[in-house]
């Protein structure tokens, strides 16, 4: 008895907090939640869904599959009104971009998300690379291989190979890393 005493009494505090509060503030008013370019008679029940930025983005990316890719870009363009610091929503009309042959703009959108978030990108980038650099070194140690038939030869010059395709790639590494830290500046 005393515990249901307790919730009834919570649960009407939260609801006087609530409706003081919205009062307060102005109302609450379906009108608050959807698009205000709609006048009030003609929503109806699709109208008063609202996206968050992330459910815009796979909006988007539906959209394109399906072929629309005038209403993809403006479901990222709602997503970013939204998000302006969205990150993934941005390289994602970037991506929209440069399927269109619009490259400037892509171009732009790529560096703008790049310094949104660029601990992501510099991940993104280092496993690219580290995928890159291994076939062309696997490539480099087939074709070495097939030209060297001493035993003891081919074990010092695929060392040699290696050792220089890591110091390449570890200078790559560490400008790409001094990039993504200058990009937090």
């Amino acid at each position: 008895m005393n515990a249901l005493y307790k919730l009834i009494l919570i649960t009407l505090t939260s609801i006087t907090v609530w409706v003081v509060t919205s009062f307060r503030l102005g109302g609450v008013v379906p009108e608050d939640f959807v698009n205000s370019e709609i006048p009030v008679q003609q929503l109806t029940f699709d109208t008063f869904q609202t996206y968050s930025p992330t459910e815009l983005r796979r909006l988007a990316l539906k959209m394109f599959e399906q072929g629309h890719p005038d209403k993809a870009e403006f479901a990222l363009q709602q997503s970013l009104a939204r998000d302006p610091a969205n990150a993934l929503s941005v390289a994602a009309l970037a991506q929209l971009y440069l399927q269109q042959k619009k490259i400037e703009q892509a171009q732009f959108l790529l560096k703008h998300s790049q310094r949104l978030w660029p601990a992501k990108f510099y991940q993104l980038q280092k496993r690219h690379v580290n995928k890159q650099a291994k076939k062309q070194l696997n490539a480099q140690l087939t074709n070495l291989r097939l030209q060297i038939k001493d035993k003891k030869e081919l074990q010092t010059k695929i060392k040699q190979m290696k050792n220089k395709h890591n110091k390449q790639l570890e200078i790559y590494m560490k400008k790409l890393e001094q990039e993504t830290l200058n990009a937090y500046q």
